[in-house]
Order: structure tokens, then sequence, then C-alpha cells
């Protein structure tokens, strides 16, 4: 299972998503966040995500090409979130504080 060696972090004003891997193989895409590190968010492209095998609820934020909030909301176990005009899915602890759609979120790397 590969996750991108890039780590990001996603901000807004007042709120930061903490690091977040890209799922860069089929089968990171298909874990996704309970294959990631604990405490790290999933970046995965596309417009829907499952919660195949999920214990707990996810946050799940979905981002247009520029980065922009198209939705945010729980995704619960055996599931699917979809949101047309996404590019990426963002997963998240669903203690993750929520926002406003149309916020537009700054990607920011962080060196390893």
């Amino acid at each position: 299972m590969r996750y991108g060696r890039v780590v990001y972090e996603f901000v807004a004003e007042g709120w930061s998503s903490g690091p977040v891997v890209e799922a860069i193989s089929f089968w990171s895409r298909w874990r996704g966040v309970r294959g990631a590190p604990l405490g790290v968010g999933v970046l995965i492209s596309g417009r829907s995500v499952h919660g195949v095998g999920l214990k707990q609820s996810l946050l799940v934020i979905a981002l247009d090409r520029q980065d922009r909030v198209l939705l945010v909301g729980p995704l619960n176990p055996g599931r699917l979130v979809s949101c047309r005009g996404a590019a990426w899915m963002l997963e998240l602890a669903i203690s993750s504080a929520t926002l406003p759609i149309g916020t537009p979120l700054l990607r920011l790397p962080i060196v390893r």
C-alpha cells in the first residue's frame, strides 16, 4: 500500500486539517484513512469515497480543483459519500472541526 511522499496540511482561517497524505495506489485509495498512520488524514482523487470496513465514522470534505470546499459531512460505516464536481475527497477524523461550503483551502506541503 503506497501513500505519497509529500505530506500536506490544508488550512483556512481558524482551521487546519493536520497532516494529510495523498493516496496514490489502488489499495491506498481503497483503504483510505484506515491504512494511514494514526492521526493522519488521507487525500483521495475522485468524487466519492466508501465506508466499507469502517468501524467508526469519518469526516469527509469534498474539494474542487481549486481546493474549495464543496461538501462537508460524515462517512458512516458501510455507506458512500459522493459529490458532483469534486476533484478530491479529504478523509479526516470525525472530531475535526467542519468548514462552510465554498471555503477556499490553502494546501501547504510539509517537509519531512
